[in-house]
């Protein structure tokens, strides 16, 4: 029964259903979304939206240009095409789009990183071009893998034919402040991989030759540039998740035999870099690990799989009797909490049962503080949510009817009264809890939805007249 709903569920929802997708998955939707345009169903596809000093960028794509960089400043009037970065509708296109002391990054490529470059832009076109270190010449390859935003500083890894393999290199957006920060391995594989940024420190990991792979953490200098702790038996596959929590940063590696994982936090020194505690990991070939590692205050909450009670919300202080289980959504089988959000001190998600079906839930990190705040009709027949996005100060949902093809958008402030329908859409890629796929700035939310005319940008300010398309990209019309 639990893999036939689960199968059903990202059937039902599409990209709704965070956790669905993969790199196939994404491959596969782009290419559907090329024959949809071609067959007349329209939309842009807007996504990857990222805001940047006082612009939101994104990326979309028509049947003239193809996908690419667009600008805004949240009105019609204030948005258009940076730049058509690559001629006709097909071939390289923009993604990875980053911020980092008020310039946006992004490379051009075709999704692999042996082929993407690097590029900036200050939302015009003038200043917008491609990057490169000014110790290397432009005929020479800058080849990007990964890239972390850290104190307004660009952190990346990168190769260049001087560096055939992944070095660590800092960029500020201009050719001079483009810089290798430490050749970590001379003459051979670093094996780099970024983990994430904490006030301003980069943390990430990479093989010196003394010992395997270490966790590493980086100010911007060769002399800041150093190993924290060799814990090389647990770095031998990518690193499962991570969030930075009250100054920590917390991250989960193999565990000390194939059914755990190891849950660790460190402060930026050895004798502060601890192994707090083994979680399990889900034994389900047909469910993946989605822990979600999300901060709230100086606690660290995550869905982990616990045995018994399946899927549930779990939270940790940073030691071994502060890591467990919050409460016990559904006793009988698996809530699985999906979309983990922050929005005002209190914690939001979804978790299903099959009395009520998936609903969404708010907690203060507390057993009596976890409750349901929906309770659609149906049960697990009937409706289902998924999270879609928030700031302060409201969490926007949506609502789907599993045999329906609209989906409707909410939004709440955690109460009975202020959990109100904002609008409806297509189902599936209508509206999308899918990571890049919105932004809150301010009192502000800016998503793609499409109402049966495509899939294009929107905004709405938290109320059903204030939900509004405010461009339509495939043919410039004003919508707003």
């Amino acid at each position: 029964m639990r893999l036939v709903r689960g199968a059903v569920g990202c059937l039902a929802l599409g990209l709704a259903a965070v956790g669905c997708g993969d790199s196939g998955q994404a491959r596969e939707e782009r290419s559907a979304r090329h024959e949809g345009r071609l067959a007349g169903e329209g939309g842009s596809f807007p996504r990857e939206f990222t805001w940047t000093g006082d612009k939101l960028f994104f990326t979309a794509e028509d049947s003239l240009h193809g996908r690419e960089l667009w600008v805004s400043d949240g009105t019609a009037g204030g948005t258009r095409l940076v730049r058509d970065l690559v001629a006709g509708s097909e071939g390289d296109f923009p993604q990875k789009l980053t911020a980092a002391n008020g310039v946006l990054f992004f490379v051009l490529g075709n999704g692999y990183y042996t082929s993407s470059q690097l590029w900036r832009s200050d939302g015009t076109a003038g200043g917008t071009w491609p990057l490169y270190s000014a110790s290397t010449a432009p005929s020479t390859g800058f080849n990007v893998k990964e890239f972390v935003s850290a104190g307004g500083t660009l952190f990346l890894s990168a190769s260049t034919d001087s560096f055939n393999d992944f070095e660590l290199w800092k960029s500020d957006g201009t050719a001079e402040g483009t810089v290798l920060v430490k050749d970590i391995l001379p003459w051979d594989i670093a094996d780099i991989q970024m983990v994430d940024a904490v006030n301003g420190t980069l943390f990430f990991i990479a093989n010196d030759g003394e010992g395997g792979r270490a966790l590493w953490k980086s100010d911007g200098t060769p002399e800041g540039t150093v190993p924290v702790k060799r814990i090389s038996e647990y770095l031998d596959s990518p690193i499962y998740d991570k969030a930075a929590v009250g100054g920590l940063l917390y991250f989960l590696t193999n565990g000390a035999d194939s059914s755990t994982r190891a849950l660790w936090k460190t402060d930026g020194t050895p004798e502060g870099t601890v192994h707090v505690t083994d979680v399990l990991r889900n034994p389900f070939p047909w469910s993946e690990d989605s822990f979600q590692m999300t901060a709230m205050g100086d606690t660290l909450f995550f869905a982990s799989y616990t045995g018994g009670p399946g899927v549930e919300l779990w939270k940790s202080d940073g030691t071994a009797e502060g890591t467990g289980m919050v409460t016990d959504i559904y006793p009988t089988g698996w809530s699985e909490p999906r979309g983990l959000r922050v929005v005002n001190g209190t914690l939001y998600f979804t978790a299903w049962s099959y009395e009520t079906g998936r609903e969404l839930w708010k907690s203060d990190g507390t057993a009596e503080g976890t409750v349901r705040i929906t309770d659609f009709p149906g049960g697990s027949e009937g409706s289902e949510c998924f999270m879609v996005g928030g700031g302060a100060p409201w969490v926007y949902f949506g609502v789907s009817q599993l045999w329906s093809s609209q989906a409707q958008l909410w939004r709440t402030d955690g109460t009975a009264q202020g959990t109100v329908p904002l609008r409806s859409f297509q189902e599936g890629l209508g509206i999308s809890g899918v990571p890049g796929m919105s932004v809150s700035i301010g009192d502000t939310f800016f998503f793609h939805a499409d109402d049966g005319t495509g899939l294009e940008p929107w905004t709405t300010d938290g109320t059903p007249e204030g939900t509004v398309p405010f461009w339509d990209v495939t043919s410039g019309m004003t919508l707003r």
